[in-house]
């Protein structure tokens, strides 16, 4: 590998540590986030289901108002789209509950309607017009003047207690849904119809009433002819005759309304049973979300420790790739040394290296092969020198010595010429004598 693309390779894992930091933070406060956005949604979803949804359909069993059922209708398909945003496996968790109260809402509480309102309204008004048929009887008998009429007050006044007795178990019976107590509400009309077969049993008092009767209104209003009769009747045989009349219909008025009265309990059992089923799956919820919290922080830890290895890897790697420079370098700093003391026995051997360092070690080398042939060829131009310089100096002697010889050779011929002088300039001596 080329020293170039080792830089390059160590400013890329670089640049990617720097990348890999700033992504890490980046998805660790995104992660971070999602516990309180989903505990978030969690409580909108819990409170948007206790406000609209279960709130409204209360309103709606207890009034029978369509409006509160269809605004309850409404907050369901919006609570069905708040499930979208949330994980699939906690969406799953709510989801057939609620769907299984929006399909009951639209079909058995649609239809319920009816159940809804006072159930016990037909019995108050019976009981209204009983109380009303009692006074009637009680003035009937206080205008009468026989022996007889004072024999209808401890009847009427035993049944009026009964009446009473009658409402307050009948109250009961409708606040509480105990269908048991309806033994109670039968009892108290029981005595009532007993105490009635005994005003029915005592005569009349002669108290009269008078009806009128027209055949044609119209005639009438317009100031014609109408033929018109009054009758006069006791007025005791109309009160007791509708006295007999509501104590007849009350039975039959009071087993419709208990009838309705178990409808509501079973259609409101029902109902609470499934709205419960939606509020338990909701509250199953929260542990789930509160645990996700916990896991966020340990996918965080996960990925965090991940990018610790990864960046520790990345100066492992970086390390390694400096320390084997570092190394080659190092083994040539002393084979230089060794070269620059004339030490040239040993080549370079850097081993398995990258292209530049494999140049190097081959131009080396080559050096090496050139500084030995370098001086070995100084060497034998130094030996043949030294030699040249042998043959000069023996040379040098013999000329020294021949030198030397001629030397004493012309002191003996000066010599000579001395002595020959000398005896020539006595030759001339004596000739000049002679």
């Amino acid at each position: 590998m080329r020293l170039k693309l080792l830089t390059n390779l160590n400013t890329l894992l670089l640049v990617a540590v720097c990348l890999a930091l700033g992504a890490t933070l980046w998805w660790s406060q995104q992660a971070q986030e999602r516990p309180y956005l989903l505990m978030e949604r969690y409580l909108s979803l819990s409170q948007h289901f206790q406000n609209q949804v279960a709130r409204n359909i209360e309103d709606y069993l207890a009034s029978g108002d369509a409006v509160r059922l269809s605004e309850a209708n409404s907050a369901l398909e919006t609570l069905q789209n708040q499930l979208a945003p949330l994980p699939p496996a906690l969406a799953e968790t709510v989801r057939p509950s609620l769907e299984n109260l929006n399909s009951f809402s639209n079909t058995e509480l649609l239809a319920a309607g009816k159940l809804a309102g006072d159930p016990q309204a037909l019995l108050l008004q019976a009981e209204r017009e009983l109380a009303a048929n009692l006074e009637q009887l009680s003035q009937y008998a206080s205008e009468a003047n026989t022996p007889e009429a004072p024999h209808y007050l401890p009847p009427l006044m035993t049944a009026s207690l009964h009446l009473a007795k009658l409402s307050l178990n009948r109250d009961k019976l409708v606040s509480s849904g105990r269908s048991e107590l309806a033994g109670d509400v039968e009892r108290e009309l029981a005595s009532i119809q007993a105490q009635a077969q005994q005003i029915d049993a005592l005569p009349l008092l002669g108290v009269s009433s008078k009806s009128t009767s027209g055949n044609d209104d119209f005639a009438a209003m317009m100031g014609l002819e109408a033929n018109q009769s009054t009758q006069t009747e006791d007025a005791g045989v109309n009160l007791k005759r509708e006295l007999n009349n509501l104590l007849s219909r009350y039975p039959a008025e009071l087993k419709r309304t208990q009838t309705q009265i178990e409808q509501r309990t079973q259609l409101s059992t029902t109902t609470h049973r499934k709205l419960d089923a939606v509020q338990h799956a909701i509250a199953e919820l929260e542990p789930v979300v509160r645990a996700q919290h916990g896991q966020i922080q340990d996918e965080v830890r996960l990925m965090q420790g991940l990018m610790i290895g990864l960046i520790l890897l990345i100066a492992l790697l970086i390390d390694t790739l400096q320390r084997k420079l570092a190394r080659v370098l190092t083994y040539l700093a002393p084979m230089l040394s060794t070269w620059a003391e004339g030490d040239f026995s040993r080549d370079i051997q850097l081993g398995k290296t990258n292209r530049e360092l494999h140049d190097i070690e081959a131009s080396l080398n080559r050096l090496r092969a050139y500084l030995v042939s370098l001086v070995g060829t100084i060497r034998l131009n130094a030996e043949q020198v030294a030699g040249s310089s042998q043959t000069l100096a023996q040379l040098s002697t013999d000329l020294h010595g021949g030198a030397e010889r001629q030397a004493g050779d012309t002191a003996q011929i000066r010599d000579a010429l001395g002595e020959l002088e000398a005896t020539i300039s006595q030759v001339a001596g004596d000739a000049s004598q002679a």
